[in-house]
């Protein structure tokens, strides 16, 4: 593998944070993703929200076993509020209009939720 082999390649001229990539695949497509996504984020988010606050209010879920559920929970607040969000908002749009810096946060914290 030389120097010029890459795994992936751009081939085309539009940066994904300069206009719509409707060239890698049809509108509807990026349609039908910010309808998932939304789904995600407006089901997932207050679900999460709701399981931490009943585990907060109420001592007796306290034990051990569920705080397996509070993490998982957790895990996904923090994924859907940084990750998720993002891919909705930029899939309504056809690109990542948000920048590099945002694109590399919601990667990470992808990554780690």
């Amino acid at each position: 593998m030389g120097k010029d082999f890459h795994l992936y390649e751009n081939v085309s001229n539009i940066s994904p944070f300069e206009g719509p990539q409707y060239h890698l695949a049809p509108r509807w497509a990026f349609h039908l993703q910010t309808i998932f996504m939304g789904f995600v984020f407006f089901a997932g988010t207050p679900l999460n929200v709701l399981v931490l606050f009943v585990t907060l209010k109420h001592k007796k879920l306290r034990v051990p076993l569920n705080y397996i559920l509070v993490n998982v929970s957790f895990a996904g607040f923090i994924f859907t509020t940084f990750s998720v969000s993002q891919v909705f908002v930029c899939s309504a749009r056809g690109y990542y209009f948000l920048g590099l810096t945002m694109c590399k946060l919601e990667a990470c914290m992808g990554a780690i939720a």
